[in-house]
């Protein structure tokens, strides 16, 4: 049976809810992750009220007779889970809340399985582009997650060099620094450079950095993208060739 209410509060739910938002996550999981056995939904559903619901600021939606029936949870950096009761799918309410975090919170950053297939068509019509991938989640299961970064409504060419900036600055941070994952100082730069390059005022019609006239970029963080480009940009050809290739014919 569907809900068609307006369920427009947004609210932030208790300790004394944690049951409930489990269930809600339990309904959720099974519509979507079928890729999950029954020992990894086990071990993650004990887990949730005492170490990941605690770690987060949640915001929820309620349904009928003031049931839960859809929530996230946010960390300082990104929208760290979304979850909506499959009753309830396809309302908006998974909507309602990504515009809370997205706006208000100013987050731009969430994370995907990458076998959630449901998931990631819904965070790309909300304008997520996927930026990176883990080959492992967080707890070293086998199953990958996709790295999305809010940019929408963002010319092609703009989304387009979002994506080389990304592979480059990844590009440094693995073979420069050493790094499987990318660091804390990696991380800045490259949120710097997105938020950068999601204001440029050229739009569709951007040049390369090289030839621009506006130097939007603080002394310091133009100096560091310097030594990311001047590490990656040669290694950029053998490791992704046709964003190299396209970014050269544009300089």
């Amino acid at each position: 049976m569907r809900h068609d209410a307006p369920y427009s509060k947004i609210e932030q739910p208790s300790a004394a809810d944690y049951g409930e938002l489990v269930r809600v996550w339990e309904g959720a999981v099974r519509s979507t992750h079928h890729f999950l056995c029954e020992a990894d939904i086990a071990h993650i559903r004990a887990h949730l009220p005492t170490d990941y619901f605690p770690a987060v600021e949640l915001y929820g939606i309620r349904g009928d007779g003031g049931q839960w029936a859809a929530f996230m949870g946010l960390s300082t950096e990104q929208i760290e889970m979304l979850f909506v009761d499959p009753r309830y799918q396809r309302r908006g309410l998974g909507r309602r809340l990504l515009a809370l975090a997205t706006g208000e919170k100013g987050l731009r950053r969430i994370e995907c399985n990458e076998q959630n297939e449901a998931g990631l068509a819904f965070y790309r019509r909300m304008g997520f582009e996927v930026t990176g991938r883990l080959p492992l989640d967080h707890e070293g299961r086998p199953y990958p997650l996709l790295q999305l970064y809010y940019a929408p409504a963002l010319p092609r060419r703009i989304r387009r060099e979002l994506r080389t900036v990304e592979r480059m600055v990844r590009l440094y941070c693995r073979q420069a620094k050493g790094h499987a994952e990318l660091c804390p100082a990696c991380r800045e730069l490259l949120d710097y450079a997105r938020a950068r390059l999601a204001r440029c005022p050229h739009g569709a019609a951007k040049p390369t950095c090289q030839r621009c006239p506006i130097h939007c970029y603080r002394p310091d963080m133009r100096e560091r993208m310097r030594r990311v480009m001047r590490f990656a940009g040669p290694r950029m050809l053998f490791h992704h060739p046709v964003a190299a290739l396209r970014h050269l014919l544009r300089r």
